[in-house]
């Protein structure tokens, strides 16, 4: 009888501090602390890490279709090798909006939200 796979994005006991200080790259090191500062504070969450390489803020419980379920972060951010990649739920419109003005300014902020939400609404199977 076959086991169902364990999700590997689960909260670990890893510290966020270590991870993020292991980055190689000065720069990526600098842009993850602006933003787990700033996800901190929008969200009021402390960062914890997800599996080995996602610092995430909060949780939410999802359900498939399927009947599949599981808990993810309710934003949080991966700094790749080459990217730095954020993770949002479909519905922090509001999260993202902040994001976009603290990271922009306020005069890009609206535009650049608004265009990423359309993104994520037309390439999401919903």
């Amino acid at each position: 009888m076959a086991t169902a796979k364990q999700p590997v994005t689960v909260p670990t006991a890893i510290s966020v501090d270590d991870f993020l200080a292991s980055n190689p790259d000065e720069r990526r090191r600098a842009d993850a602390g602006r933003l787990r500062a700033i996800m901190g504070e929008l969200t009021g969450e402390p960062a914890v890490m997800w599996g080995p390489s996602i610092v995430g803020f909060g949780s939410y419980h999802y359900t498939y279709a399927s009947g599949r379920t599981g808990d993810a972060p309710l934003v949080g951010f991966s700094p790749r090798k080459q990217h730095l990649v954020v993770y949002l739920v479909r519905d922090v419109t509001e999260i993202l909006m902040a994001l976009c003005v603290r990271l922009f300014g306020s005069r890009a902020a609206a535009n650049r939200a608004r265009r990423a939400v359309e993104a994520v609404t037309e390439s999401s199977p919903v």
